[in-house]
């Protein structure tokens, strides 16, 4: 067993050498080390190989063009109502009747996309925190179901669960 260890230890102590020397006489094919690019050069040098570099800063250019774009929509629907002269007709109050099929596969998060481009509910983040908080994901039943928009998220999830739901 000495032997063994012994030979192990020296073949590490071998092995080692032989890197630290290939490490630190190795040279760039180039001749030049990376430690001695400039930025412009190493900017370059991605340029070539097909890369694209940021010069600025994207978070901070990322929140401006945030609220530019919030203050175009601003304007265009203040400019929208001025223009015409008179308000745009409430639909809020319009019933919406929308018939929801529920394949099998789908998820809560499929079922509650559906129902927010139909307009049945107006916040989808509220529609899941109440699936999740009730424990309602894994009832949700296959099947088509009428549903409005004047119906409450309790309402609708008692229908596609097909259980009563006490709020």
């Amino acid at each position: 067993m000495k032997q063994l260890v012994r030979g192990f230890s020296i073949g590490i102590f071998i092995t080692t050498i032989i890197i630290g020397v290939i490490y630190f006489l190795d040279k760039p094919a180039n001749g030049h080390a990376i430690d001695d690019l400039t930025e412009e050069e190493a900017i370059q040098f991605l340029k070539e190989k097909g890369y694209y570099t940021y010069t600025e800063d994207l978070e901070t250019k990322l929140a401006e063009s945030e609220e530019k774009l919030a203050l175009l929509a601003i304007e265009n629907s203040s400019n929208s109502n001025n223009v015409t002269g008179e308000e745009e007709p409430s639909t809020e109050n319009e019933e919406i009747t929308y018939s929801l099929v529920i394949e099998p596969g789908m998820t809560v998060h499929d079922i509650s996309e559906l129902l927010l481009t139909q307009q049945i509910i107006s916040n989808e983040e509220d529609f899941l925190n109440f699936f999740t908080q009730e424990e309602l994901t894994t009832l949700i039943q296959i099947g088509t179901f009428e549903l409005t928009n004047q119906m409450s998220i309790l309402e609708i999830a008692q229908i596609i669960t097909r259980t009563e739901i006490e709020a």
